[in-house]
């Protein structure tokens, strides 16, 4: 008799063992990634905090894990809690464990790894916990700070379409009987709606979505440098991602140095984290100065990413030895600059957009009345 199915083991060797503890012989095995599905921040918020409860408490870390997998309702991150718990239990430290899943940053695993060293494991989770909780407020205030701008633009998009697809072609009827030439724009509008009601037009509509994306991926895997560099020339939209860059940049390298991870480890593990490759290659110039001996803040003054008063808070603080401290201190700054320019965006951009749209009513209404204006000083 043949067997097929899904079993759980830490390799394929185990997987043989499992089966043959069944007397089943082992014919082909082939690994499945059960994480496939992503794990909402908030989830892994609640799982760091509760471990470091748990550790603080005295339990071992299979044993809590154990616990956190049990009270977990998401089945892959139940799974995966599973895993890193058989993980720990066959001798394997945590951060190990959790660096097998590959759903967390390194510098999570940087941390962790540093805490368990040094004999703090159970503030290296809650620091973590904390730093992605910040990281998760901070994008939601991005969202909801854009939730107003595309509602906007949506009813922009199916106005114009209803005026196009459903108004415009009632019209074009009369327009034609009459036999009057029509204005430019008149007939700009009729081509424009008669190309949507094609299906060609339909086609291209439907593609635009699809297109974007793809032009958007290969864009982003064959010329990433590039491509970062032109977004940061774009006046507001290159100042903003700058500045959240740098906050989640600063953020990650006070957690590192609050682990008493060295210097040099902290700002490549920082760097690593930063998805914005022009940025990167610029914050490189900075491990590199640092291991030639030059002090931080004239490293990170020679990249012109920071501003001559952050360079002198760390300065100072490396004078003091609190640069960790500073670190997080320039992330608070940064993020309520961020918070300025997101409000002075969001009060420019809703405007602009509900400009945009009565232009284009009105355009569409000139288009439509002209010719009728014309018709009846005929008719007179």
């Amino acid at each position: 008799m043949v067997y097929k199915g899904v079993k759980r083991a830490r390799s394929l060797v185990d997987l043989d063992d499992q089966l043959l503890r069944d007397q089943i012989g082992l014919m082909n095995a082939s690994i499945k990634n059960p994480y496939f599905k992503t794990v909402p921040v908030s989830m892994k918020v609640h799982f760091f905090k509760h471990l470091a409860m748990l550790v603080e408490a005295g339990i071992y870390m299979d044993q809590a894990l154990a616990i956190l997998s049990k009270q977990t309702q998401h089945q892959t991150f139940k799974e995966l809690i599973e895993d890193m718990s058989s993980e720990v239990q066959h001798g394997s430290s945590i951060a190990q464990a959790l660096s097998i899943c590959e759903l967390f940053d390194p510098i999570v695993i940087q941390m962790i790894q540093a805490g368990h060293e040094s004999g703090n494991l159970a503030k290296a989770l809650e620091s973590i916990g904390l730093f992605m909780e910040s990281k998760d407020e901070f994008q939601k205030k991005l969202r909801q700070a854009a939730i107003l701008p595309i509602i906007t633009l949506a009813v922009f998009t199916i106005v114009a379409l209803v005026i196009l697809i459903g108004i415009i072609p009632a019209i074009s009827t009369f327009f034609a009987s009459a036999g009057k030439d029509l204005p430019a724009i008149t007939r700009a509008i009729l081509y424009l709606s008669e190309s949507l009601r094609s299906w060609q037009g339909a086609c291209f509509v439907a593609a635009i979505p699809f297109c974007f994306v793809a032009v958007r991926v290969t864009v982003k895997k064959l010329f990433a440098t590039i491509n970062d560099r032109f977004l940061l020339a774009i006046p507001l939209v290159g100042s903003f991602i700058r500045t959240s860059t740098l906050a989640y940049y600063s953020q990650a390298l006070g957690l590192l140095l609050e682990g008493k991870i060295t210097t040099i480890s902290a700002l490549k593990t920082a760097r690593d984290s930063i998805q914005n490759k022009a940025v990167q290659d610029k914050l490189a110039l900075i491990e590199q100065l640092v291991e030639r001996g030059q002090p931080l803040h004239s490293a990170m003054q020679e990249t012109n990413l920071f501003s001559m008063d952050i360079c002198q808070m760390v300065a100072v603080a490396e004078k003091a030895g609190t640069v960790a401290r500073m670190m997080n201190k320039i992330r608070t700054y940064y993020h309520q600059e961020m918070a300025k320019r997101l409000t002075i965006a969001t009060s420019l951009l809703q405007p602009a957009l509900m400009i945009l749209l009565a232009l284009m009513i009105v355009g569409l209404i000139v288009a439509v009345y002209l010719p009728l204006f014309d018709l009846s000083m005929v008719i007179t």
